[in-house]
């Protein structure tokens, strides 16, 4: 994020400008919104789900990881427990059902998680660690960012966006 932040202030200076009410919507120009964000399978006993607003501030801590993340060996994630995220746009299919009735198959986007374990980070889709404000997220939403060094498992489903 720090890296992009004098981009972001000559823009959000282009759009006081241009008399905008709000400058810093062109910073999140991608993150229109989104309806929901569904957090299953792996090391999680049920679905998690977040809708409207929370999905949407989900999704940006999510995006900055899988873009600005350290990358991670990917062969180290062969033997690592995860969990997926589906994360549903603000469109027809997503509109016409309620929260707790969309499938994780379904989703616009599909990502995975894979918990830290030992000294190994937190890892997202597209092998880029975990930046600190997912990890915030995902915990206050009762989510395991951490697992025991003793679970052992592995991620069998593959990232869908590549």
């Amino acid at each position: 994020m720090t890296k992009l932040a004098p981009i972001y202030g000559l823009l959000a200076a282009t759009v006081l400008v241009a008399g905008s009410a709000n400058p810093y919507r062109i910073n999140a120009a991608h993150m229109k919104g989104y309806r929901a964000v569904i957090m299953h399978g792996g090391p999680l006993d049920e679905r998690v789900w977040v809708e409207w607003d929370e999905a949407t501030k989900l999704y940006a801590a999510l995006f900055e990881s899988l873009h600005y993340g350290a990358p991670y060996p990917q062969h180290k994630l062969e033997n690592r427990p995860c969990f997926g995220i589906a994360v549903f746009r603000r469109t027809g299919y997503a509109l016409n059902w309620r929260v707790d009735e969309l499938r994780p198959q379904d989703a616009d986007l599909k990502y995975w998680f894979y918990p830290a374990i030992g000294d190994e980070p937190a890892v997202t889709s597209f092998s880029r660690a975990a930046l600190p404000q997912l990890l915030e997220k995902l915990t206050s939403y009762d989510i395991p960012v951490r697992l025991p060094k003793t679970e052992a498992g592995s991620c069998n489903a593959q990232p869908v966006n590549r």
